[in-house]
């Protein structure tokens, strides 16, 4: 039993990878209630990977992996149709992730690997549905009052969150040192909460940018 549980968070994140792949299909193919309901699984069982792996003690480097993957995956399987069917400003979450992307290369070039649960967490229960609202959108035009706000208030947030936590806790995890650094300091919080601003006014530009430079007739 205890062998099966283990299994148990890979699974669910296993299976919404393969959500995450026959989602879109049936969205661009007319399936629009059921691959709306893939991808609202998408959202909850990323949720409860993390729930099982620790109530079941079921932390592993594969599923570690798994997890990433799915996150990046998920978010593609959301935009890329989005904006095939004309939502331009999903291309903000796409930055969103890509930035995210590289902040994961810098510090593991670094040999880094910083700790961001919380920020991530964030981000599957605000962002994600954000995204996934900005799909339905393409299909209901009148959600564009409810998406526009949560789009822009969700991505900075989100990315400044990630951004402060991985500056953070990569004072604390060296993946090639026994020994741990001191806490940081209130020079290193101030530096790193300074970046998250500045890249969320950098988001807020885009968002103007988009609003401006758009089609007036855009959904």
């Amino acid at each position: 039993m205890d062998k099966i549980k283990k299994k148990v968070p890979n699974i669910i994140t296993g299976s919404r990878i393969v959500s995450s792949i026959i989602a879109p299909i049936l969205f661009l193919n007319g399936f629009l209630t059921s691959g709306i309901l893939l991808y609202c699984y998408g959202v909850v069982s990323d949720f409860l990977d993390g729930y099982t792996a620790r109530k079941f003690n079921a932390y592993s480097e594969v599923g570690r992996k798994m997890d990433a993957v799915s996150d990046k995956l998920f978010a593609l399987a959301v935009i890329i149709p989005s904006l095939i069917l004309g939502n331009l400003y999903m291309l903000i979450p796409l930055l969103l992730e890509g930035a995210i992307a590289c902040l994961n290369g810098y510090y593991s070039l670094k040999g880094i690997k910083p700790r961001t649960i919380w920020a991530g967490k964030y981000k599957t229960v605000s962002l994600f549905p954000t995204m996934v609202l900005g799909l339905a959108l393409t299909k209901v035009p009148f959600l564009i009052n409810l998406f526009i706000p949560s789009l822009f208030i969700c991505s900075s947030i989100s990315f400044s969150l990630v951004s402060i936590s991985k500056q953070i806790t990569s004072d604390f995890f060296f993946t090639n040192s026994l020994v741990s650094a001191p806490a940081p300091g209130p020079i290193s919080i101030i530096r790193s909460s300074s970046v998250g601003l500045i890249e969320s006014a950098i988001f807020f530009m885009i968002f103007l940018s988009f609003k401006k430079f758009c089609p007036k007739d855009f959904l």
